[in-house]
This record gives structure tokens, sequence and C-alpha cells, in this order.
């Protein structure tokens, strides 16, 4: 993942792109989980773009790609396989994109993801950049309170990036009203230029300690809150004052640092993003109710006012995952949130974690975001939660 953040050359970014095995680690995660109900046309649209990725950089990449075979003959069957894979994907998106419109309209209920979804489907499959621009358009003016445009905007980068499909990449930002008048991604020399790189800033840490905790970590005590909040901004603080770019958060919304953490990215006007493993009733359940009335309400206004992803419509693994030793819905989420920071392009990630350094309650909690986070290369800044709530173990 460095090497593909510092590559110089296009030609770098899609060699490295398709050489990494974690390309297609992640369309067979995703394909699995649309696989399991082809309703969640979330898992879908992801698939279906990392697939149009491989693809096109397969066929575009022959070399890189057929260095990941043992024979060339091998290299032409696996991408003739994703070819064939392919078609049946975007029908199978397609499909589902219209099953969850026609449940908008005869139930009555919004989806407000339904529409940014289309937009992407159309970047994905449309060969008129003009309908391009017309469906992120749509998505952007029938944005609620969950709808980013940088998100959005970000995804589309991914691919802009890679120099796959250079003038609807452009007609969807465009569509999102950002200007970009230039034929490419401009010169990638860095003698001849000095690109202000992005940064996003991942959340972490313990949650308040529930009435039933033995051992500290986190007191519910206004004291402590003071502590970990004004922590967090001097963090936050620096991290903006470090960037030339554009600043940004993601993390779950669990009562504690999570929570604080959105809310101090409001307060110095960093965007943030939620992201939930399971639905937002159990999430609430599991990770927010045992810290008392207070930080159920901070958590309902948090998701009332800002993007939301979540990942699952159950609070179980999937079937496909179940099997995984060690490994639970909180996990699955921590590695999300982190691959979904370090793809975005041009930018640096950051993990701020309040920890106290010890293995967690199971698997999913702090140890393991900043386990991840140290794995793929990021920045990680921890506070001791021990010292700075002067906690004895």
């Amino acid at each position: 993942m460095a090497d593909f953040r510092t590559a110089v050359s296009e030609a770098q970014l899609r060699a490295q792109a398709i050489s990494d095995e974690r390309l297609t680690g992640a369309f067979e995660g995703y394909m699995a989980g649309f696989a399991e109900g082809l309703n969640d046309y979330y898992s879908g649209i992801n698939a279906l773009g990392l697939l149009t990725a491989i693809v096109d950089l397969g066929e575009n990449e022959p070399d890189a790609w057929a260095g990941r075979f043992e024979t060339k003959k091998k290299a032409d069957a696996a991408l003739d396989d994703h070819r064939e894979q392919l078609t049946y994907v975007r029908g199978a998106v397609r499909m589902s994109l219209d099953n969850a419109r026609r449940q908008v309209e005869h139930g009555g209920k919004s989806d407000e993801w339904l529409p940014p979804s289309e937009a992407q489907y159309s970047l994905l499959t449309a060969d008129n950049p003009a309908y391009v621009k017309s469906a992120y358009r749509a998505a952007k003016n029938a944005g609620k309170s969950g709808f980013s445009v940088e998100s959005e905007a970000a995804q589309v980068r991914m691919f802009q990036l890679l120099s796959l499909f250079p003038d609807r990449c452009r007609a969807a930002l465009e569509g999102l009203g950002i200007r970009t008048n230039l034929p490419g991604l401009g010169p990638t020399d860095p003698s001849t230029s000095s690109p202000q790189r992005d940064r996003v800033i991942v959340g972490t840490g313990h949650r308040v300690d529930g009435p039933d905790r033995k051992t500290p970590r986190f007191p519910n005590t206004p004291d402590a809150i003071a502590k970990a909040r004004s922590w967090l901004r001097q963090q936050l603080e620096a991290e903006k004052a470090k960037t030339r770019g554009v600043v940004s958060g993601i993390g779950g919304a669990a009562s504690g640092t999570d929570l604080l953490f959105h809310e101090v990215c409001a307060e110095l006007g960093i965007p943030t993003t939620v992201a939930l493993p399971i639905p937002r009733d159990d999430y609430c359940q599991q990770s927010v109710i045992d810290g008392g009335p207070d930080w159920v309400e901070s958590f309902n206004r948090l998701l009332d006012s800002m993007p939301v992803i979540t990942l699952s419509d159950s609070a179980e693994l999937p079937a496909w995952a179940a099997s995984i030793p060690d490994y639970g819905v909180f996990q699955r989420g921590n590695i999300w949130i982190m691959e979904n920071a370090l793809l975005r392009p041009n930018a640096d990630v950051t993990l701020l974690a309040l920890w106290n350094g010890q293995a967690g309650d199971g698997p999913g909690g702090t140890a393991d975001m900043v386990k991840v986070a140290k794995s793929h290369g990021a920045k990680v800044c921890i506070k001791n939660t021990d010292e700075l709530f002067a906690v004895s173990q």
C-alpha cells in the first residue's frame, strides 16, 4: 500500500495496483457479501467497481497481470474468467438497484444511499459522460444528511488516479460541482508539480466504562471526558496544521472516544464519516447504551447529522465470514474503515487512538485497530489512557 501511494508515474500506479493481490482479495470479499444477499447493493456496487478496475488494468497492463501467475496461459484464463464475471455482476447489481428503487416507490420509505449508488453504477457502466454528469448532479441534489460530496469525489478520484475512464471521471466530478479542466491527472513528475496531499484521520479508542466494568479504562466522568476531548483537539489541530490539502475523518460511533472524535472534528471544521459494522439499533445496544442516556443522545444526534455507512443489515457475520477464527463484526468494521482511508487517492492516513495498550475484551477493539493501522503503514498517534485518566490496573 505504501508503494502504491508513493508511485510517481501513471504506469507505475497502474502496474502496482494490478500486481497487488489485495485488489482481487477486496473484490472477493465484497462479492461474497453480495452473494449472501443480492439486495445488498452496497456490497454489489463495490464489487463491481473493483472488478471493473481488475479487468481494465489486466487488459492494459498485461505484463504486470501476467506476473501474478505461473504461466501466461493461466494469466489469460484468469482474465477471461473476470471478463465473463463482469458481465454477470453488472446485471446483478442493476437488478439489485432496480429492486431497491421499487421498494422505495412501493413502501414510501426513502433510501438516501440509492441515488449515489445509481451515480456510481453510471460511472462504471455508461458510455455517455453527459449521462454520468447528470447522475452525479442528481445524487448531489437529492443528498440528505448522509451524503458527502467529498466522499463521493474521493471514490471517483480513485478511478481517475488509475486513468480508468477519465472522461466519465471528469464528468462525475463536474456533476458534484467540482470543476476540473485538466485533460487528465496533470503532471506527475515531482520536479514539475507539488500536489497538495490530503489527510484522512481515523479516530479510535476506548468506550466509556459501563456500570458493570470492574477494571477502569475510561471513567465516565466529566473530568475524564474533558481530558479525552482536550487530547483529541490537540492532535486534530496538529494534523490539520501539517496538511496542505483537505482534512477529513472517519470512525465508529461508540460512547467515549468515537463520539468525542466526531464532535471535536465538527468544532474544528473537519468533515467526518461514521461507519457502523452492524445496523444502528444493534450498534447502539452493544456500544453506546451502557454509557448512559447522555451518550445515547449524542449518538442519535450524530447519526442524524453526518454521513453514515452501515456495512451490514445484520448484527451477525455473513455466512462466508462466520468460520474465520478470532473474527467478529467489529473487527470487520475496523478493517473496512482503515482500508477505506488508505485507498483515498493522494492522501496520508493518521490514526488517533485513546488506548491503554492492553488487549481488548474481544476481536475488533482499539488494540485491533492499532494493529491494522500499523500493518498498513499508517501514522499512529496513541495516548495511554491509564496515564491520561490516572487510573491503575
